[in-house]
């Protein structure tokens, strides 16, 4: 129930954001990205995952932008095994199929791992998704996505974010 209060605080106080951002130029070059992904089961061990995506891109066409994205994840294998909490950094690609339009699908792709919190080993993670932009102005919009997330040793799993872009 917190989660879902700190999610909809976020959206609210975005919304004021959106609403200010409808009278600066159209032609913003960076984005900025902020989603939550509620409790996934992990496919390999069971495990619950919980995770968050705050990346920051810069356009460079009108379809596709690059950056960098951190991803706090908490990941509980249960029943006394214990629980792994780790940030994972990543380039972050984002390819839009159409621009301007209402709803906008597009793909993404992360690739990174966490090099510190992981101990005794660095962990590469990566992550490939299908979304969906539901523009709300020029400068903001409410989004969806699905996909794979894959950390190697460890687990695999099939996130579902929503979040806000401006």
């Amino acid at each position: 129930m917190k989660r879902l209060t700190l999610f909809l605080a976020s959206l609210i106080i975005c919304s004021f954001t959106c609403v200010h951002a409808q009278e600066e130029p159209t032609n913003k070059k960076i984005e900025v990205d902020v989603a939550v992904m509620p409790v996934t089961k992990a496919i390999l061990n069971q495990a619950d995952v919980i995770s968050a995506d705050i990346a920051i891109r810069y356009k460079l066409s009108d379809n596709f932008s690059a950056g960098v994205c951190a991803s706090p994840t908490f990941i509980d294998y249960g029943y006394g095994y214990g629980e792994t909490n780790y940030i994972p950094f990543f380039l972050s690609f984002r390819y839009n199929f159409m621009d301007n339009k209402t709803i906008t699908p597009y793909l993404l792709l992360n690739l990174g791992g966490s090099f510190i919190q992981l101990e005794p080993d660095a962990e590469f993670q990566g992550k490939f998704s299908i979304g969906a932009n539901l523009n709300i102005s020029k400068r903001c919009s409410l989004f969806f996505e699905t996909g794979i997330a894959y950390l190697t040793t460890r687990d695999l799993w099939s996130p579902t974010s929503i979040g806000i872009r401006f």
